[in-house]
């Protein structure tokens, strides 16, 4: 058994509840943050991934799971590895992947097996098979690849190579996009090898978007009583209570969609250049263990002879449990405070509110 401790400086939070735990069935859904690694073996990379592991349970409360592994004795050279996030088992399997091993898991257990010796066919001879793939299979390899290999001219049989697919020399692979099929003529091993990381290019690819509404309340005295985040069902409760006081303003901004993990932003703005005057929100949600981690960033930029608000320019960014209002407050130099509600929540492409991994949460399946 591997025995990790969490790294230097990472701590609780105290966003998620005491004495969380989860079992092996659940890793699945377990959202790991994005990482880089460079010239790093199989085994390095591997604890590199579990090590992440253990730091966001440290950070969420999480009570680890202990892992062991085994390798094949062959591993190739050194490699490097670009992680963008995603289910901590789909980072385990794309690692293995990289150096030419499938992954083998019995709940904590994990086996990394070579391609060729996994494979039951002992035939060189090169046959043709289809795979059905996202339209934007280019697109998702990318995003899997660090910066600087990352080139918007390559074709997708120069991507999958850099992913650690090597076809043979008389292979072949051609893809249509206008029907998102990928026809493949290779060896069985390497048939294999594929369809395995199609599989695993298809769990990062989901259709998943984030809603995002905000609120911003405008009003003469602080609320000392407003926790940082607020639980979504108990959001009308605070803004009633907000509405009834007197001298408060409550402005609502429009609600928008955004791909999970790029930036949405929200503008209520009079452009003239660099200086424009109004309110701009910037931010984005992403996993973390079973959680989403978010970033905001709010301007509020009143103009000379605006009343009320005075300029606002801050960042924030934290991780919680899905299901919560992101809360900030501030009180400027004449008393007046803005208090901003964001909620950010995962959605799949019917609307549906789901997990980080794309999975229907308990009460909406």
């Amino acid at each position: 058994m591997l025995a990790l401790v969490p790294s230097e400086g990472i701590e609780p939070s105290e966003n998620f509840p005491d004495g969380g735990t989860h079992e092996p069935e659940h890793l699945p859904k377990f959202h790991l943050p994005a990482f880089e690694a460079e010239n790093v073996s199989l085994p390095e990379l591997v604890q590199m991934i579990l090590q992440s592991y253990i730091d966001v349970c440290t950070v969420t409360k999480q009570e680890p799971l202990r892992f062991s592994v085994s390798y094949p004795d062959n591993l190739g050279d050194r490699k490097d590895f670009s992680w963008k996030g995603g289910s901590l088992i789909t980072a385990l399997r794309m690692a293995g992947i990289i150096f030419d091993a499938r992954l083998e898991r019995a709940e904590t257990q994990l086996h990394f097996e070579s391609f060729d010796e996994k494979s039951n066919s002992t035939s060189s001879e090169l046959l043709t098979q289809s795979f059905r793939v996202s339209p934007y299979i280019r697109d998702v390899i990318r995003g899997l690849l660090p910066k600087e290999m990352s080139n918007p001219d390559d074709s997708v049989p120069t991507l999958l190579a850099k992913i650690g697919f090597n076809q043979h020399s008389d292979a072949e692979i051609l893809f249509d996009p206008v029907t998102a099929n990928l026809f493949v003529h290779d060896d069985a091993t390497q048939l294999e090898k594929l369809s395995q990381i199609i599989e695993e290019l298809a769990s990062t690819s989901t259709t998943k978007q984030v809603h995002v509404t905000s609120k911003v309340v405008q009003t003469n005295e602080s609320i000392t009583d407003l926790q940082s985040r607020v639980r979504n069902e108990g959001m009308e409760l605070v803004m009633r209570n907000l509405a009834q006081q007197k001298g408060t303003d409550i402005m609502t901004m429009p609600s928008v969609l955004s791909r999970f993990g790029e930036e949405a932003t929200i503008e209520i703005i009079q452009e003239n250049g660099d200086d424009w005057t109004g309110i701009r929100q910037t931010g984005n949600v992403t996993g973390y263990g079973f959680g989403v981690s978010q970033q905001i960033h709010f301007e509020n930029r009143p103009g000379e002879n605006a009343d009320g608000l005075s300029s606002q320019d801050w960042q924030t960014e934290d991780v919680g449990p899905q299901g919560f209002t992101k809360v900030h407050q501030e009180t400027d130099a004449n008393g007046l405070t803005s208090i901003h509600f964001s909620t950010y929540q995962v959605i799949d492409a019917t609307g549906r509110p789901v997990d980080p991994i794309g999975m229907p949460l308990p009460d909406t399946e």
